[in-house]
């Protein structure tokens, strides 16, 4: 039973009354299976070079899904991220397409969660999310939190810490630019554990929405930055400052001193010798978490290019380093092949080495578990939840 409350596996029948919604207004297939499909899929795995190959299999899923199959887009890109590494990185956005287009064919929240696919860092479950929130107003959205992830769980499993991860992220997009609104949203939730997953996702928002506008004050998003952020270095840093001197419980200010690196990162358009500079600043155990955020920056701002997040790991010589690689190794243990996960620890420092040895151990624990609660099996043998 722990395992169906840590995932929303749901016993087949046992109808869940939170999220009732109207039935489909067309027949829409949730079985995760490629039947009928794995010709085309053949046919794009067959594509040259790899990064093409991997477009083809976005696009079939995506198009799998539009037509209702949209089981058989989750199983295509199951099947294609554990062929193609090109979508290591890119599984989570086509998984939450598909959560939306689950919702958007009429079915419900909880036809949504009852599907066994937590991959992608479960992406579907989040898009689903975002499509069945999506009218609600930011004082609904509080209200309605734990009612929309309790089905996952309780605090300590990932299921629910991602769920109220995603909920920090539509946070943001209903207080913007009032960062320091959405941080009194994310600390009313009891959990602290849940705090910092909704404070997570709530400053990672801010991030993602001003991305593409870095570098270009003509770009149509370039206002949104410098309202938010500010216009210049400087105050930008005295931004992240101000919004990490907020909390007071620590470990939310852990999780702050997190996200701040990983926002400079983006501001200042990939400059890490300058953030390894601002970290260096940083205050006591702080200063770990600045620099675990210089890795997590890099698996969007460097594409999941294993060589050049190691690069942005040593564009510094403070000996917090380690902490970089450590999370580098970490990630790629959790969701990798067996390939990307063995060439982390060669790019390691020799001071570095324990720690990257330390991170590969706790991503491997971690996707065991999540795949022994899955499947059944606690060794995870029988079921990968990202299938390399």
């Amino acid at each position: 039973m722990r395992r169906l409350l840590l995932l929303l596996l749901p016993v087949a029948g046992v109808a869940l009354a939170l999220f009732a919604v109207l039935a489909p207004a067309r027949e829409a297939d949730l079985t995760v299976s490629m039947k009928g499909w794995e010709d085309q899929f053949q046919e794009c795995m067959g594509e040259q070079p790899e990064a093409k190959a991997g477009k083809c299999i976005q696009d079939l899923a995506a198009s799998a899904g539009k037509r209702g199959a949209i089981g058989a887009g989750l199983a295509i890109l199951r099947e294609g991220v554990g062929r193609n590494q090109t979508l290591t990185g890119k599984c989570h956005n086509a998984t939450h397409g598909l959560g939306k287009e689950t919702i958007a064919q009429g079915l419900t929240l909880d036809d949504a969660y009852a599907v066994e696919f937590p991959d992608c860092r479960f992406g579907y479950y989040h898009g689903a999310l975002e499509a069945y929130t999506a009218n609600l107003a930011l004082e609904d959205l509080r209200a309605r939190m734990p009612e929309l992830c309790a089905p996952f769980g309780d605090e300590n499993s990932a299921a629910t810490g991602e769920c109220v991860h995603v909920l920090g992220h539509f946070v943001f997009d209903r207080v913007q630019p009032d960062v320091s609104s959405g941080l009194a949203v994310c600390t009313s939730i009891p959990q602290v554990r849940l705090q910092g997953r909704c404070v997570d996702g709530l400053l990672m928002q801010g991030v993602d929405l001003v991305r593409s506008a870095v570098g270009d004050p003509g770009h149509e998003r370039y206002a949104d930055l410098v309202t938010i952020w500010g216009a210049d270095r400087a105050a930008q840093q005295r931004t992240v400052e101000r919004i990490c001197a907020e909390p007071t419980e620590g470990q939310i200010v852990y999780t702050c001193y997190t996200n701040a690196s990983q926002a400079l990162a983006v501001l200042w358009d990939k400059d890490y010798p300058s953030v390894h500079a601002y970290c260096e600043n940083v205050a006591g155990e702080w200063r770990r978490a600045c620099f675990e955020g210089i890795a997590a920056s890099g698996f969007q701002n460097l594409d999941w290019d294993i060589k050049a997040i190691a690069d942005a790991c040593h564009a510094g010589d403070d000996e917090n380093t380690k902490y970089c690689m450590q999370t580098l190794a970490l990630t790629f243990a959790l969701q990798g092949s067996a390939e990307q996960r063995a060439s982390v620890c060669p790019l390691a420092r020799d001071h570095e080495r324990d720690a990257c040895a330390e991170g590969l151990t706790q991503g491997l624990a971690m996707r065991a578990s999540i795949a022994g609660e899955v499947s059944g099996d606690p060794t995870g043998d029988d079921y990968d939840i990202y299938s390399q």
